[in-house]
């Protein structure tokens, strides 16, 4: 998971109004947090790693200008709720 597969994602994301399940998978481990990791987000002291913010930021970015509606129905889709949880 890096930058470029963050940037085929979005573009698959919009694309396709869905992603394909390798894709929900990367995205569900790029938002998946360990015990530890959540604790430390709910401190405000989470750092994660350089791919994986490289990936969720790149990911972000691909959907850039969309209408609140467009975002909506893109976390109705299968996957949609690591959607949320990327953004």
């Amino acid at each position: 998971m890096d930058e470029q597969q963050g940037n085929a994602d979005a573009q698959e994301l919009l694309q396709h109004a869905t992603l394909s399940p390798q894709a929900q998978a990367r995205l569900a481990a790029a938002t998946a947090l360990s015990p530890d990791e959540q604790a430390a987000l709910e401190r405000g002291e989470l750092v994660l790693s350089h791919d994986q913010m490289a990936y969720l930021a790149a990911l972000s970015q691909g959907l850039e200008g969309k209408t609140t509606s467009e975002l909506r129905t893109l976390t109705l889709a299968p996957g949609g709720d690591q959607l949320v949880n990327a953004m």
